[in-house]
């Protein structure tokens, strides 16, 4: 029965991570292939440079839609964190 719980345990906290890993890569893919698709050729013709860019560019829509929910994750992890914790942050 304790391993039960520990198993248990260890599996309930993983929905958020599995979701949100998704939403953040099916963001970066569809960003890459929208601005691979700019430059109008297929994309296994496309050059380094174009490749890089567009990974770039990837990155950053990324980065901008998962730093907010990553502080938030910060904030309720550390010893002092409250689940009201997004208010504060946003209201700074």
């Amino acid at each position: 029965m304790d391993v039960f719980l520990q198993a248990r345990s260890l599996y309930r906290g993983m929905a958020f991570p599995l979701v949100s890993e998704g939403v953040r890569s099916s963001l970066f893919f569809g960003v890459y292939g929208k601005v691979l698709d700019v430059f109008g050729r297929p994309q296994n013709a496309a050059s380094y440079s174009e490749i890089a860019f567009a990974a770039a560019i990837g990155g950053t829509f990324q980065g901008l839609a998962a730093t907010p929910v990553e502080l938030v994750k910060i904030q309720l992890q550390s010893p002092s964190g409250q689940y009201g914790c997004h208010m504060s942050i946003y209201t700074r």
